[in-house]
C-alpha cells in the first residue's frame, strides 16, 4: 500500500472512474468527451507518474463507475443518468479497440451512482449502487 503522485500529460480534468486492464491501471477523465489514459506499467513512488493518452470515448460523459469484465472483453461505464457497454471482439490486449466499440446504451432513472462490476464475478451481469443505498442489476442482454 502506498500513494503515488501522477499528472495528465496534456490536460488537467477531474477523475473519478478507474480501472485495470491487462494488469495496467487506466484512468477515465470526468469531461466531455471522456478521454481514457493508460499507465504502463507498476506506479512508481517519489516520482509524478503520467500515463499515456489511449484515445477518447465514443459515447459516455461525466462517469463515475467502470466496470471490466474477467475475461477483458466487455467494460461498462456508468454515470448518473446511463450505462454505456463496449465489447472488444478481437485481441484483448488491444485496449484502444476495446473503448472504440459501443454495443449498448440504457438510459437510466438519475441517482448518483457511484460504484458498480460484474456480479457474480465472471458473469454478465452488471449491478450498480449509488449514495441514495439503491442498487440496480442490469441482466445480460
Amino acid at each position: 500500500m502506498g500513494s503515488y503522485r501522477w499528472a495528465y500529460p496534456d490536460v488537467q480534468a477531474n477523475t473519478e472512474t478507474m480501472f485495470v486492464f491487462d494488469g495496467d491501471l487506466v484512468v477515465v477523465t470526468k469531461t466531455e468527451p471522456s478521454r481514457v489514459y493508460r499507465f504502463d506499467g507498476p506506479l512508481m513512488p517519489f516520482t509524478v507518474n503520467v500515463p499515456t493518452y489511449v484515445g477518447t470515448l465514443p459515447v459516455g460523459h461525466v462517469l463515475s463507475i467502470a466496470a471490466m469484465s474477467a475475461d477483458q472483453r466487455t467494460l461498462a461505464f456508468s454515470n448518473h443518468g446511463k450505462i454505456d457497454v463496449y465489447e472488444n471482439r478481437g485481441d484483448v490486449h488491444d485496449l484502444a479497440a476495446l473503448i472504440s466499440n459501443p454495443i449498448f446504451q440504457q438510459k437510466m432513472a438519475s441517482d448518483n451512482r457511484e460504484g458498480g462490476s460484474f456480479f457474480p464475478y465472471g458473469s454478465c451481469d452488471i449491478v450498480l449502487v449509488a449514495e441514495s443505498k439503491t442498487l440496480w442489476r442490469l441482466r445480460n442482454r
